[in-house]
């Protein structure tokens, strides 16, 4: 109630000057990383993101192949670390467009294979190069970008043609929300149609209410503490990127076909 009664630009800035760190972050573990102080505090917040990175252990660890994994918008680093710490033989790069959070992460969370760097979803090439991954993890990033088509785009682009995008972003609306009370966001969808603009740039997308969704028993534990969490989309494996050639792209600079 309060983000509506103060101007977002207001908010925004008074978040921004109180701890210009955690401006844009929702949650940083205070705690630590595992799961068990959260869980007697019932900290939804922190439970929602620590028990995203703890499933994506799980399909990663059943995914063939996978030898690098990009995790962007990574933001405090607790996410790729995570990551790093139980896939010692998998690069984890950790890319976030605040530069401050970048050295944040560098210093606190060190591992052979593990690196941190600044890196937009949007500026991808000038940022982050021209490789590709194995998987893409994309936790509570897409609703912080204005030019989502161009995040996506990216993401096909340096995915590998058997990679995976793991996704999760804010759809438990009826209807999309193109000024959502938390300032930081650009917009939070419904699920029907984030499910139709994924389904643009990728073959198949499956979310954790549907058939195939792999290890969804890595939610139970908020189910057994009566934590409210929407399935729905929430969060999502996308396979297939979609690269349409044209006259105007050259070999991996293809893209997906818009729709």
């Amino acid at each position: 109630m309060l983000h509506r009664k103060i101007p977002r630009w207001l908010l925004s800035l008074l978040t921004r000057l109180k701890n210009p760190y955690v401006a844009n972050e929702h949650f940083v573990p205070l705690k630590g990383l595992r799961l068990e102080p959260y869980i007697a505090d019932r900290n939804k917040t922190a439970l929602h993101h620590l028990t995203r990175y703890y499933w994506a252990i799980d399909v990663l660890k059943q995914e063939a192949g996978v030898r690098s994994v990009l995790d962007i918008g990574c933001g405090a680093g607790y996410g790729s670390f995570i990551l790093a710490s139980a896939l010692p033989h998998v690069r984890i790069l950790g890319a976030d467009y605040d530069q401050a959070s970048i050295r944040k992460a560098a210093r606190q969370y060190q591992l052979p294979n593990l690196a941190f760097r600044f890196g937009s979803l949007v500026e991808w090439p000038e940022t982050l190069g021209s490789g590709r991954y194995d998987c893409v993890v994309s936790f509570d990033t897409l609703e912080h970008i204005e030019h989502r088509e161009l995040a996506m785009e990216n993401i096909v682009v340096h995915l590998n043609d058997e990679g995976i995008l793991l996704l999760s972003t804010p759809c438990g609306h009826e209807k999309v929300q193109t000024e959502p009370p938390w300032p930081a966001h650009k917009i939070e969808y419904s699920y029907p149609a984030l499910y139709a603009f994924i389904r643009r740039y990728f073959q198949s997308v499956v979310g954790a209410d549907q058939p195939g969704f792999p290890h969804l028993e890595a939610f139970q534990v908020l189910d057994d503490l009566n934590v409210a969490y929407d399935h729905r989309m929430n969060p999502v494996v996308c396979r297939g990127p979609i690269r349409v050639a044209g006259p105007y792209t050259r070999g991996s600079e293809s893209t997906s076909l818009l729709v």
